[in-house]
């Protein structure tokens, strides 16, 4: 189905303290065929401590402020669904430059993209229909831009798999998910030789979330944390409302 979806996060991590919102909108084109995406954060505040600023080498000792985040677009194509094997979507996503703050170290104003192939199946519980284990997966490719001289572009491999616990009209959802990056904890020099920075390419997160639907809205609490590369620990809040399909139907 069409749906809106708006939500806010707020980031845990020492000396660095973040506020977002954003927007998710999901477009079917053809219904069970093609669908396209749009997401990204809005507006965003920040504020980091003088030493993480330091050691982040922003251009200002105190970095506070706010800041507009990357806008990504992508298109979902159906490869399987409703048959005996898991159902299997390809998506081809594109982020764009669109983020600002680089000097405080927030967005990266540089450009990426990614493939993944996801696939899914449902576990009936009992004999609900409302009721049903669906695990899920995703594979895929991640490139992205970036400013070091030396190093122009970086690769990834993108992983992740999870459960959801649909009962009745809840969701109890648990995943992991992340991305290997090609170049690993390497040290790039950015503006000291003496001084190289740690980059960090290899971040795993898990998470969990639970959400509630009635009629056409559903809202979702989730919890988020790092297992490798990630430093921070979020919480978000988010409320989804569908929309009847505005193209034609696949039959």
């Amino acid at each position: 189905q069409t749906s809106f979806r708006l939500y806010s996060d707020v980031w845990f991590s020492s000396g660095d303290h973040t506020r977002d919102v954003g927007v998710h909108l999901y477009l079917p084109v053809v219904s069970k065929v093609i669908a396209l995406e749009v997401w990204g954060v809005g507006w965003e505040s920040y504020a980091m401590t003088s030493a993480l600023a330091a050691k982040r080498r922003v251009r200002h000792e105190q970095a506070s402020g706010s800041a507009s985040g990357d806008a990504y677009f992508a298109t979902v194509v159906s490869l399987l669904r409703d048959r005996k094997f898991p159902d299997l979507a390809l998506r081809i996503a594109l982020r764009t430059a669109s983020g600002g703050k680089l000097c405080d170290a927030r967005y990266t104003d540089a450009p990426g993209y990614f493939f993944d192939l996801s696939a899914g199946k449902n576990i009936p519980i009992g004999h609900k229909n409302e009721n049903y284990l669906r695990g899920f997966a995703m594979f895929g490719f991640y490139v992205w831009q970036m400013n070091p001289a030396l190093y122009r572009q970086d690769d990834a491999v993108l992983f992740g798999s999870g459960v959801d616990i649909h009962l009745d009209k809840s969701i109890l959802s648990m995943s992991m998910a992340g991305y290997w990056g090609y170049l690993g904890n390497s040290k790039l020099i950015i503006i000291n030789p003496l001084q190289p920075i740690p980059y960090y390419d290899r971040p795993v997160v898990w998470r969990m979330s639970y959400a509630h639907k009635w009629k056409k809205w559903k809202m979702t609490l989730r919890l988020q944390g790092g297992i490798n590369d990630f430093m921070y620990t979020s919480v978000q809040c988010s409320m989804s409302y569908s929309l009847p399909n505005l193209f034609r139907t696949h039959n």
